[in-house]
């Protein structure tokens, strides 16, 4: 457990240098790689403390990355779109099951509030470092930020990979205006790791 523990330490202090220095939406992706092994390591942690077999690594929770690894694929059509699996943790598979709709993660844009696939380039680093770029592009097939994967200035910027999920490829996140908290970066509250209760392992990162 005191790996666990250690490593999530880790990537929460990782996380906030890399968000402390980001400049452009580009440089958010470290932050949201740190932060997606951070949760990954509450989850385990959180495992071995309940005495349950430890999890998959597995992408997040395509909806909202906050929620966690996800733990099943789901078939899952946005409105106007078309029908494709994505990640999702066990409370989104149940509202999906349910016929509800997902909790989405919804971002402000000059148009009101939106998912994040649908607020424009600088969520693409953002969306990357959480899913990596073999997986991005096909579950965001038909939306705006999956429009902006389709070039091969994607590629150029975000050649490497990510984990075990895969390599970049296609969109344009050049010329974006930055404002680091567009992206909900609140990393002053401890992220959940305030006297070392990890509270299930669910919380960390603040607004990421």
């Amino acid at each position: 457990m005191r790996a666990d523990y250690e490593r999530a330490l880790d990537a929460y202090e990782k996380s906030k240098s890399f968000m402390a220095a980001a400049g452009k939406p580009e440089d958010v992706r470290a932050v949201t790689q740190a932060v997606e092994d951070g949760r990954f390591a509450l989850t385990s942690l959180a495992a071995r403390r309940a005495g349950r077999p430890l999890p998959e690594r597995r992408p997040p929770c395509f909806f909202d990355p906050r929620h966690g690894p996800s733990v099943a694929d789901a078939v899952w059509t946005p409105p106007g779109g078309a029908e494709r699996e994505v990640p999702v943790c066990a409370a989104d598979r149940a509202r999906l099951d349910d016929g509800l709709d997902p909790a989405v993660r919804e971002v402000e844009t000059e148009y009101g509030r939106r998912p994040y696939w649908d607020a424009g380039p600088a969520y693409g680093p953002w969306a990357g470092g959480y899913f990596g770029g073999g997986l991005l592009p096909g579950l965001l097939v038909g939306t705006v930020l999956g429009g902006m994967m389709a070039g091969p200035s994607y590629a150029a910027d975000y050649g490497a990979g990510y984990g075990d999920f895969g390599g970049y490829g296609g969109g344009d996140v050049s010329g974006a205006d930055f404002d680091a908290g567009d992206f909900g970066g609140d990393f002053g509250g401890g992220g959940g790791f305030g006297g070392g209760d990890f509270g299930g392992g669910g919380d960390f990162g603040g607004g990421f």
